[in-house]
């Protein structure tokens, strides 16, 4: 008798609990509830849930939505999987605090407060006589 040591199809696992725990992550960074993010993907909070803790297998269509509506890349949710690639490094409190009230702002005030700093950043670098 032959043994399929193969999971079966549709099954979560590691990496589903790892790309969930990084949809999490994004979703408390921008300050959005899992209400939120369901009724933009079109789905129940609950399935959100699932998908958080990594109890239900994320599709590849799905896993684009969820990148475009959260604004990062697809591969970011793979970003901390042990490969040798680098993770990103780990945002602080009081950085997290800045991007979800920076986030809560009308576009147009943003888009000042983007300027300034960009301005800001770069006549700072222009003193120092360094870049980036």
């Amino acid at each position: 008798m032959e043994h399929n040591n193969k999971k079966p199809r549709g099954k979560a696992n590691g990496v589903d609990a790892v790309v969930g725990a990084r949809i999490r992550e994004r979703r408390t960074q921008l300050g959005m509830s899992q209400e939120a993010l369901a009724e933009k993907l079109g789905l129940s909070f609950q399935q959100v849930q699932k998908y958080e803790k990594g109890s239900n297998r994320i599709g590849a269509g799905r896993l684009y939505e969820v990148a475009k509506v959260l604004a990062v890349p697809v591969e970011w949710f793979y970003a901390t999987l042990d490969d040798g690639t680098e993770a990103p490094a780990e945002i602080g409190t009081k950085a997290l605090r800045l991007m979800q009230r920076f986030n809560a702002l009308p576009d147009p005030l943003k888009q000042g407060i983007y300027l300034h700093v960009a301005n800001t950043h770069d006549f700072y670098v222009a003193r120092q006589g360094g870049g980036v």
